[in-house]
């Protein structure tokens, strides 16, 4: 990704909603399916498994949840950029 300073990235919370695996077992073309609930809940994203290889791809599932920045004033699908992916901390339960 070519660094825009006109791009301005939010964190964002991320959930995982599905994982497809390229040929064979665990492959370079793996690409991870996604929800960006604070930009529109019910479209999937799907980006490359290479984006988020700081951590062993066989532990990321559905319903996992990842923090990433993103540019939330994308207008399209195709204007949405996400990047830095981390694993986002467990949720705490509210009194």
């Amino acid at each position: 990704m070519v660094a825009n300073p006109e791009i301005k990235f939010t964190r964002v919370l991320v959930e995982v909603v599905g994982i497809d695996y390229g040929v064979g077992d665990i492959h370079e073309e793996a690409s991870v399916r996604v929800v960006l609930p604070s930009w529109n809940l019910g479209q999937e994203f799907a980006f490359p498994v290479t984006h988020v290889n700081d951590w062993n791809l066989r532990e990321l599932k559905p319903g996992d949840r990842l923090l990433a920045e993103a540019n939330l004033a994308a207008e399209t699908s195709d204007e949405l950029l996400m990047k830095d992916f981390e694993k986002a901390p467990p949720p705490t339960e509210h009194i």
